[in-house]
């Protein structure tokens, strides 16, 4: 009816348990997205009796017949109903810029920003949640990859009883809660191609912001570690393994970015980003960082040749040839460390593997709850963390914890895998396809890379695999959408009355 109100905050990510449609004439469950969690690639069948209401009505009409378009109709329905969720997404975006810019450490007059992140989260939690009742009736979309963050939050929180320290266990539960509600907010609400490509391109922002500033300080010889540079934003880059692993992280899909447009214009900005954020993760002269990159480039490279053999090739040969010519004298000292742990002069190699064994030891002692989320420090050597992620999640929070957080990092693969298959031959679905392809290697660049860093409980993990579980679902979301509108157009009339247009 062209005088009821069509605005929504919301679009339902599961099937509705009811539907008021049928007199419009259409059912509106032929209009909304599939779970997720799931349906494949075209799950939710038209309602014949609702759909051909219409025609009925046309046999019955003696009025003229002019030509309309019914898919572009349900198109622009769809459309509307994706508007949903803007307040929440909008607080994601403010989140994510301040988590990733940490405005208050760039000028003094931007102090007050300093806890606006807990303020931020704590508003977009209640926007998210008030929608969620009231619309749905359910707190949030019960994909698999939120039930196994959510087995993990509750691992983390059955350790602290009988941890070692449970002070420091409720104090490290409390950061690693933020990243879970984020994830699960965020793979809610990004529910349009358009707020995925906004989240990812904030994520290449940052991290060309810290690429700039990392070789900036290497050539300039501001080193913060011996001869290593420190990201120039605090916290979460300043850390040059752990700048070095997001870096890796970012450079695949900057590279899907670039084969995913056919602008020149664009594919020049993403490429000359790629090459950036790659090079700034050489001069961290991170081995993790390196063993990630080079992981993650071949996975790609392995990819792409299967559409653009030449380009695949002509990658390599210019990566072989940078790396030869442009790398560090000092970095192929560390580099060596990998294969000869005793050659390292710094020592930090033997440390770090004196520090493996003992966190498998940890964990092969405490094999239910482990020592307690954030204790495994207590029981290290001198009071280090475990350089392992997963060695991280299975000291601290058991065996079983730590088979939930590879579930959790290896099933949107599999998801993204399903994507792949499904439009390896289509042109028009580019975008799709070489975005998949991108963040299978990210993936693949964190689990290699976080082998040299415990950042089980960080962000990256989190914005990495809700990437992905957003992408699958508008892709599912699209090809459903697709296949109803073909069905539909396959048994609507050609014609129909301006009377029954406005029904």
């Amino acid at each position: 009816m062209p005088d009821q109100s069509k605005f929504f905050d919301y679009a339902p990510v599961t099937r509705p348990r009811d539907t008021s449609s049928k007199a419009e004439g259409i059912d509106e469950r032929a209009l909304q997205s599939a779970d997720p969690s799931e349906a494949r690639f075209a799950d939710a069948p038209l309602d014949k009796e609702n759909v051909f209401s219409k025609d009925r009505l046309l046999e019955k009409s003696s009025e003229p017949a002019k030509r309309i378009s019914r898919p572009l109709h349900i198109e622009q329905e769809q459309w509307i109903l994706k508007r949903g969720h803007t307040i929440s997404f909008a607080g994601l975006c403010l989140f994510t810029v301040v988590l990733y810019f940490r405005p208050y450490e760039w000028s003094p007059s931007l102090a007050w920003t300093l806890h606006s992140a807990f303020w931020i989260v704590f508003g977009t939690l209640i926007v998210f949640v008030l929608t969620q009742l009231v619309l749905e009736g359910s707190l949030f979309a019960k994909t698999k990859e939120v039930t196994l963050v959510l087995l993990l939050a509750l691992a983390a929180l059955l350790s602290i009883p009988l941890s070692i320290d449970p002070g420091l266990a409720w104090g490290a539960f409390g950061g690693f809660l933020k990243p879970v509600l984020m994830f699960i907010i965020l793979v809610n609400v990004v529910r349009s191609e358009s707020r995925l490509k906004i989240l990812i391109l904030l994520n290449l922002s940052v991290s060309c912001v810290i690429s700039i500033g990392a070789i900036r300080d290497y050539r300039a010889g501001d080193l913060a570690y011996g001869d290593r540079v420190a990201g120039i934003i605090g916290n979460l880059f300043d850390n040059p393994n752990v700048m070095a692993l997001h870096l890796v992280t970012v450079v695949p899909i900057s590279i899907a970015l670039c084969f995913g447009t056919r602008r020149l214009a664009l594919k020049t900005v993403y490429g000359a980003s790629a090459l950036l954020i790659a090079a700034a993760s050489v001069v961290s002269f991170s081995r993790g960082g390196f063993l990630g990159l080079a992981i993650s480039q071949a996975f790609l490279i392995w990819k792409i040749r299967k559409r653009h053999r030449v380009v695949a090739l002509t990658l390599f040969a210019i990566g072989l040839v940078a790396f030869v010519f442009f790398l560090p004298s000092e970095y192929g000292g560390r580099l060596s460390s990998i294969l000869n742990v005793d050659s390292d002069p710094t020592g930090s190699a033997q440390q770090r593997r004196a520090v493996l064994w003992r966190s498998i030891s940890v964990s092969l002692r405490h094999p239910f709850l482990g020592v307690g989320i954030g204790n495994f420090s207590i029981v290290s050597l001198r009071g280090l963390g475990t350089h392992n992620s997963y060695t991280q999640v299975a000291s601290e929070m058991g065996l079983a914890a730590l088979a939930i957080y590879l579930a959790f990092i290896l099933t949107p693969l599999k998801r993204l895998r399903e994507i792949e298959r499904a439009i390896h031959s289509a042109s028009h679905d580019r975008q799709f396809y070489y975005l998949a392809l991108g963040l299978q290697a990210s993936l693949i660049g964190f689990m290699t890379a976080s082998f040299f860093a415990h950042v089980a409980y960080d962000w990256y993990i989190y914005y990495l695999v809700g990437y992905a579980v957003c992408l699958v679902r508008i892709f599912r979301d699209n090809s459903a959408r697709q296949t109803r509108e073909a069905e539909t157009s396959r048994h609507s009339p050609t014609l129909m009355s301006p009377a029954m247009e406005h029904l």
